[in-house]
């Protein structure tokens, strides 16, 4: 579980036009949760208040990470869009 308003007190988010387009702790986060990962099993939920919505952050996540569902393989880097690497 990524909490809530992880963009917002991100330092190194980069947010134009009101939405978010870059977060180093967002992608921090992700890696963490990739690196120790075993056998496909497990997810990555990210949760948003209202600050989170104004700025994107969920459609910033399935974005860089892939929206998956229940039966589909969670994000792996091959999943990642090459906008989202840094």
């Amino acid at each position: 579980m990524i909490g809530e308003n992880v963009v917002g007190m991100d330092e190194g988010a980069v947010i134009k036009n009101g939405r978010v387009v870059d977060t180093v702790d967002l992608k921090r986060r992700v890696r963490l949760y990739q690196d120790h990962q075993r056998d496909g099993y497990g997810a990555i939920i990210v949760q948003a208040n209202v600050e989170d919505s104004r700025l994107g952050v969920l459609e910033y996540a399935c974005a860089c990470f892939g929206p998956r569902g229940r039966g589909n393989k969670p994000a792996t880097p091959s999943h990642i869009d090459a906008r989202c690497i840094s």
